[in-house]
């Protein structure tokens, strides 16, 4: 059903009207504003695994992320449990989606700067929907792949899915297909009862989605062979800049001790993914690219990340631990050149996690 042209005043003045009710009742929050709360799981205390890396890579660390601190950072690295958030369904009556936000009575859940999405396109109207979109899942097609279609898995169960319009990264359209998920954007919507999540912890539920996608993608990839291989992913120029100095001296070095190139820019998924299925280790510098093991390592297997000095972060670790994976990094120098790595270094830590795994 599409939307009258009542409906369409209504969404057309939803941040007018969210605003004159922020004015009289204050900011509104997903929990002020929902009429239901769902506890689909709870927060879960989890122990982790040591993080591998070898002496004098944390004084080389000078900054964290523009998202946490160092401090933070660092302490998230190291520490040996984890508190992970609850899985919440918030049910928001009367919701206006509308260019990469959500606004019911005085809330305004946002996802994405203004999408200037098709205006020529039927604006549906749907009775119970769920939003499969997330803030940081729209920025980054590592959070996309990792995150997203996690949460598509709840979204659908609701029989409606809003997704918002998201770059045209590569492998998207493959992964979705893999996924039988359809991310047909609607950037514009009135939903009676829309769900919004707060699914950002990496909790027992979420496991288990990982362990369904998983289960996807190796029943479409049967395994060719035992997890023997090490791996270099190489980040390539995708996504923001990450350059390694003197990268292909790093790689001659790397293959001369077994490990096999993946390069997401040249190599295609079904590639990926079948070089991946065999891989005990990956070695590869911090980015999105490095989703692409969350579906294909199984646990046991290690993860060897390249950390720049001057963006550390300790956003793989929380997953990867989650699902049983070993996790370790080295520290690369900023320099005008590219980050400066030593692949004596990589090599010294790849050794040291193969020593500890249990594959």
């Amino acid at each position: 059903m599409h939307i009258n042209r009542r409906d369409a005043a209504r969404l057309r003045l939803s941040p007018y009207l969210r605003l004159a009710e922020r004015i009289i009742r204050g900011p509104g929050s997903l929990a002020s504003v929902a009429t239901e709360c769902e506890l689909l799981c709870p927060e879960e205390i989890t122990e982790n695994r040591p993080t591998v890396f070898l002496e004098n890579q944390l004084e080389r660390l000078t900054a964290g992320t523009e998202h946490r601190p160092l401090a933070d950072e660092i302490e998230s690295m190291l520490a040996p449990t984890y508190t992970h958030a609850a899985t919440i369904a918030y049910h928001v009556k009367n919701a206006a989606v509308l260019d990469g936000s959500v606004y019911s009575r005085n809330l305004r859940h946002f996802v994405a700067d203004k999408i200037e999405g098709n205006r020529d396109a039927a604006v549906p109207h749907l009775k119970t929907a769920g939003l499969a979109s997330s803030a940081i899942g729209h920025r980054y097609f590592g959070h996309w792949l990792r995150d997203d279609c996690l949460q598509y898995l709840l979204a659908r169960e609701t029989g409606a899915v809003v997704s918002f319009t998201t770059p045209a990264w590569t492998h998207k359209s493959q992964y979705a297909a893999l996924f039988g998920q359809t991310w047909t954007p609607i950037d514009r919507a009135i939903v009676d009862d829309l769900i919004i999540y707060q699914d950002f912890g990496q909790n027992s539920l979420k496991a288990k989605r990982y362990g369904i996608l998983s289960q996807l993608i190796k029943s479409r990839h049967p395994s060719s062979g035992p997890r023997d291989k090490l791996v270099y992913l190489r980040r390539g120029e995708t996504g923001v800049a990450r350059t390694i100095f003197e990268e292909e001296r790093l790689l001659e070095l790397l293959a001369r001790n077994d490990f096999e190139l993946l390069d997401i820019a040249t190599h295609n998924l079904d590639f990926i993914i079948k070089t991946l299925l065999r891989a005990k280790l990956v070695v590869s510098m911090e980015g999105s690219q490095i989703a692409h093991c969350c579906y294909t390592l199984d646990p046991g297997c290690g993860l060897l990340i390249m950390e720049p000095s001057d963006r550390f972060t300790a956003v793989h670790r929380h997953w990867s631990s989650r699902i049983g994976i070993q996790t370790g990094f080295v520290v690369g120098t900023a320099s005008p050149t590219g980050y400066r790595f030593s692949g004596e270094e990589v090599l010294r830590t790849s050794d040291l996690m193969i020593s500890r795994q249990h594959v």
